[in-house]
């Protein structure tokens, strides 16, 4: 979540409100600070969507599979990985994230290669080349990138739903550049996008998909700002921001959704709304029509006439509602202390605290919602054959209805993975086994799309001398 600055200029634009000036490195906020609402009822939208957008976001069975197939562990393990409690693995190397301050993510800094390990993320879960932006930006002194990721619909795609989060942090001024780890603010909305591009690769949905993370959002909405001005917003149809979510001090599961003025925000907003009463998601929170907060990304949406909401934590407002106006504030916000085990401290029992993940499915939920999820491409996933010719080994699989093409995907002992074949025949012969060295494969078929994917069938073998092991692959 942005820090305001200490003074904020406007002029009247047409007929609205427009920031004016170059945005300055903020100051951190004393812990009782909230951010000032500002009205939106009369911004005049510049580039509003086509029509007024719609929304199914009663029960779907496939968007329940999909939400059983996250957990509090995998959204948390993510936090963990942004936010520097838990090393990465990057190209082969190992890093751990300890800030991922705008500046740091692109200076090749070991310590801030967070863009670079959600980026390859993405590439690995077999995305083409062509639905992966890497949109630069460059505002005054600050430069950077977001990620953008593009699920085309099947039925109308030129209309789109976009999933957003800013993956920059932010600390004091001594130690950002070193350690801002922004477990809450905002690991936990990047990592709901990491759940979420893992997810949606398997499904195919009647809208686009946009999965955005954007950098520079702690300077200003520098990347949104650069995001909305670049591209052409005539089809959006919706936008759901993640922003420091999560913490729960009060264990009262309850959150702010701040949905504006906007009545193309409010279809966004119910959609939510019944997407946690459909999948039983136990959460309260104030949907705030008046008294909401700009200081996010979803804000650059909103002044371009786009319906958006901000999903975030029971901390800037003291509002009546699902909350009872009570505030629940983190207090490691933009401090060196907003760690995984500060803000998101586990149950009595251990168990990993669930709020944060639930609110993250509850985002998911609703962007399928609003995308129509016409369920899984593929209902089975490639049954392989290993077969063993002296120094090769092939692989060899029946044909899975539907499917164009396959990938293959090859990792001998703790080398990275690697695809090492993609084309429509099924089988593949290995001439290159490396002796003494465990292998695995992962083999998924592509759809005719080239996007949606089946689950991975996961082989492999072990090459000690002859008689050789076979055995197969537990692997998300």
């Amino acid at each position: 979540m942005r820090a305001v600055l200490v003074f904020i200029v406007f002029v009247v634009v047409l007929g609205g409100l427009s920031p004016l000036g170059v945005w300055a490195e903020e100051i951190t906020p004393p812990p009782s600070y909230a951010p000032l609402p500002l009205e939106l009822a009369s911004i005049q939208a510049k580039s509003a969507a086509p029509q007024a957008p719609t929304a199914d976001c009663g029960y779907n069975a496939s968007t329940a599979e999909l939400l059983a197939s996250t957990s509090a562990h995998d959204w948390l393990s993510w936090v963990e990985k942004l936010s520097g409690a838990e090393p990465v693995i990057l190209a082969g190397e190992t890093y751990t994230i300890t800030t991922r301050y705008t500046p740091k993510l692109f200076d090749g800094s070991a310590h801030a290669r967070a863009y670079d390990y959600v980026l390859q993320q993405v590439q690995g879960w077999g995305y083409p080349a062509d639905n992966i932006e890497q949109d630069s930006w460059t505002s005054g002194a600050f430069s950077g990138m977001n990620l953008v990721l593009t699920i085309p619909g099947q039925i109308t795609p030129t209309q789109v739903v976009a999933l957003t989060a800013h993956l920059d942090s932010l600390s004091p001024l001594a130690t950002r550049e070193t350690l801002a780890p922004g477990a809450e603010d905002n690991a936990s909305g990047s990592a709901a996008l990491l759940e979420a591009a893992r997810l949606f690769r398997h499904y195919q949905f009647d809208r686009t998909v946009k999965i955005i993370w954007f950098t520079g959002e702690e300077q200003g909405m520098l990347g949104s700002g650069a995001y909305v001005n670049d591209h052409s917003l005539s089809g959006y149809q919706g936008v759901v921001n993640l922003d420091m979510f999560g913490y729960d001090g009060d264990n009262d599961r309850c959150m702010e959704l701040h949905v504006g003025a906007l009545a193309a925000s409010d279809v966004v907003g119910q959609c939510f709304a019944a997407s946690v009463a459909a999948y039983g998601l136990n959460l309260s929170y104030d949907y705030l029509t008046s008294d909401f907060t700009r200081a996010s990304d979803h804000a650059r949406f909103w002044d371009n006439g786009v319906g958006a909401v901000l999903l975030h934590q029971n901390g800037n407002l003291t509002a009546t509602g699902g909350c009872n106006g009570v505030r629940d504030r983190n207090p490691y916000y933009h401090q060196v202390t907003d760690t995984v085990a500060n803000s998101f401290p586990p149950y009595t029992n251990g168990q990993p605290n669930t709020v944060g993940a639930d609110i993250a499915r509850a985002g998911l939920a609703a962007v399928l919602g609003m995308a129509g999820n016409r369920g899984a491409c593929f209902s089975t996933q490639p049954v392989v054959i290993l077969q063993d010719y002296g120094r090769d080994m092939q692989l060899a699989w029946d044909a899975l209805p539907g499917a164009s093409s396959y990938h293959v995907y090859r990792r001998v002992h703790t080398s990275p993975e690697a695809l090492v074949y993609s084309g429509p025949e099924n089988s593949w012969m290995d001439t290159s086994v490396v002796y003494g060295w465990d292998h695995h494969y992962r083999v998924e078929a592509v759809a005719a799309d080239g996007v949606c994917l089946s689950e991975a069938t996961d082989v492999g073998f072990s090459w000690t001398g002859y008689p050789r092991a076979y055995f197969p692959v537990v692997k998300k």
